[in-house]
């Protein structure tokens, strides 16, 4: 029957079976292809997918279903060959409970709303705030890096920055340190882990550098740090850094971090259980002089090896 169709049809048989295609097949254009960066995102989107959905022992249909798509779209993404929308992954967290699969994804969306939150939260901290305390388990705080302990935490994050982006948000951060040389200095309070002090960022020779600026911090009168060190043990803020602000309008506002994001937070009785904890580990923390004494035993340690 196709034959005879063809038969007695005047339009040309190649044009006919071409439109045929696009009719029945559609225009299957394919996506382009992913750059190195893509690519790397896209393996430990999958690897990090597979884990979760076996962890919780779901299959890829028990798994889609959560989120209303079919077995093939979860396996096509476990695939590592390909890269979710941000929407899609946003389903696969709120559906699992949990605050990670969009974290995973470059997408400009993802770094356009953490960066949106980290300026309000900025904006409080040099504008509005009259006093800073911060829990730091990770990294030396921002306020108190210097450029190139700075640089290397800015390259070190996923999706990679440019030169260009890193001189940028350096320069950003080294700017917000002017808090503590103005007319009106904002006192500030930093407990710091002593993993995070210790961490080699860069390798000795920067962290010499880094230590003793920690040491010329604690000579500005508005200035308190403190280590924790690790012979405390556990503590209650063991899941993450935090920063407390007080201000005059706002009251005390809560600024917590992850790796997609910042949320600012004022609800009162959650600032409160913040401003319990980190006094908590001041009393716990070495003295200021300790802090010091610790510090230069570092500089005096690395500068033997």
């Amino acid at each position: 029957m196709y034959d005879r169709l063809l038969a007695s049809c005047d339009i040309p048989l190649a044009l006919l079976a071409s439109s045929w295609h696009r009719w029945h097949i559609g225009e299957m254009r394919l996506p382009p292809p992913l750059t190195p960066e893509e690519k790397e995102c896209a393996a430990r989107f999958a690897q990090t997918l597979k884990d979760e959905r076996k962890r919780r022992r779901l299959s890829q249909t028990d798994l889609g279903a959560l989120i209303k798509y079919d077995r093939r779209t979860v396996g096509r993404y476990e695939s590592g060959r390909y890269l979710p929308p941000l929407d899609w992954a946003r389903a696969l967290d709120e559906a699992l409970g949990i605050s990670l699969f969009a974290s995973l994804l470059p997408h400009p969306q993802v770094e356009q709303e953490r960066q949106e939150r980290l300026t309000k939260y900025v904006d409080i901290e040099q504008n509005v705030a009259t006093a800073l305390k911060q829990l730091q388990v990770q990294v030396v705080p921002a306020l108190l890096q210097t450029e190139r302990y700075a640089r290397t935490v800015l390259a070190a994050s996923i999706p990679q920055k440019g030169p260009v982006d890193i001189d940028r948000m350096t320069l950003a951060r080294l700017k917000r340190q002017e808090v503590f040389n103005r007319e009106d200095p904002l006192p500030a309070h930093f407990v710091l882990d002593e993993g995070a002090a210790r961490r080699l960022m860069g390798g000795p020779a920067l962290m010499v550098e880094q230590w003793k600026h920690l040491l010329a911090s604690i000579d500005n009168p508005y200035i308190t740090v403190q280590v924790l060190p690790h012979a405390e043990g556990a503590h209650a803020a063991l899941l993450g850094s935090y920063t407390l602000l007080e201000t005059v309008t706002q009251g005390d506002v809560l600024y917590m971090e992850t790796m997609v994001t910042g949320t600012v937070v004022t609800d009162i009785p959650e600032v409160g259980v913040a401003r319990q904890i980190f006094d908590s580990l001041m009393a716990r923390a070495l003295s200021p002089a300790g802090t010091r004494a610790f510090l230069e035993g570092l500089i005096k340690k690395e500068g033997r090896t």
